[in-house]
């Protein structure tokens, strides 16, 4: 797995980890980073927060792993960002041990570790931070670095979603929707599913249409599915697009517009999705060779766009 975020949220997870990290005191330092940054000079800000870690600033320290983790201002370092997040992380910042502990999960810039992952979620977590105690929860889902236990993954799920988290709460969602660990209940799937869609969880908002279309927990709604699809495939959630495209073909929820299905195939597959492999050349001899070539030059600017975002499919 190349990141455990996509690249697009890297200025936005900078930005968010600044009141989080932030100390009690400020030095001139600090203030220059943050103005530098402000105004989009990363590789000043970048220095200036270097000089602040130098002082022992904990906030700054947190802010260089990121801003190497991400590229920003300096070249892209896994080892150097894991370094510098080891360093807040021994210093008691939540934010810092929670990334160290992805980098232990996923590998990056250190050697993959679940064990120790799962430490500095738990050190992160029992300081109320959401993402961390959604990570932990994960990892006593699958039962990797500790024991397999639903009870203990729910409890982590429900207090990371109590705050907001859309990962927890879509994770909620499956546990009620599959009845792992708890009495199965579409009702109780679809709210936590719906939450996860309204947070901007792009698993969430798949889950939700696949509920609103086959009517679990809810009256069928093709059009609340088009809706909820099209959210996560805009987020470039390949089995999304797949949906989406179907939909289309078909015409249910929404207009039959079957250019627009082969887009959304074409960039499902180009992800390597085999579904929409197997259905794009099907649809492709119902089409004009010019409606073909429509389609494939929307596809190539939704890619464009959606670059621009620096955003990447899974």
């Amino acid at each position: 797995m190349k990141r455990r975020l996509q690249a697009a949220l890297a200025a936005l997870l900078f930005a968010a980890a600044l009141p989080l990290a932030a100390p009690t005191w400020a030095n001139s330092a600090l203030k220059r980073a943050e103005q530098a940054y402000d105004r989009g000079d990363y590789v000043a800000a970048f220095e200036w927060y270097r000089r602040a870690a130098d002082e022992g600033d904990p906030m700054a320290v947190t802010n260089l792993g990121v801003m190497y983790d991400f590229g920003i201002g300096v070249a892209e370092d896994d080892r150097e960002a894991a370094k510098w997040y080891r360093r807040g992380a021994e210093q008691g910042d939540p934010i810092a041990q929670n990334y160290l502990g992805e980098f232990y999960e996923w590998g990056i810039g250190v050697e993959e570790d679940h064990v120790e992952a799962a430490r500095w979620y738990r050190l992160s977590a029992e300081q109320g931070f959401a993402r961390a105690q959604s990570n932990l929860g994960n990892l006593y889902q699958f039962g990797m670095g500790v024991r397999e236990d639903a009870g203990e993954a729910m409890v982590w799920f429900l207090l990371a979603a109590a705050q907001g988290n859309g990962d927890a709460q879509y994770n909620l969602g499956y546990m009620y929707r599959e009845g792992w660990g708890v009495e199965q209940s579409d009702e109780h799937a679809l709210a936590w599913f719906r939450l996860a869609a309204q947070s901007g969880d792009r698993l969430g908002q798949h889950y939700l249409a696949g509920m609103a279309l086959e009517g679990r927990g809810t009256d069928p709604d093709p059009a609340e599915a088009a809706r909820w699809y099209r959210a996560s495939a805009e987020q470039g959630y390949s089995k999304a697009q797949v949906e989406l495209g179907k939909l289309y073909e078909v015409g249910r929820g929404l207009p039959q517009d079957r250019v627009a299905a082969y887009m959304w195939y074409s960039l499902a597959e180009a992800q390597g999705d085999r579904y929409a492999k197997a259905l794009r050349p099907g649809l492709a001899e119902k089409l004009t060779a010019a409606e073909i070539t429509e389609a494939e030059g929307r596809a190539g600017a939704w890619r464009s766009t959606f670059s621009a975002y620096g955003a990447g499919a899974e």
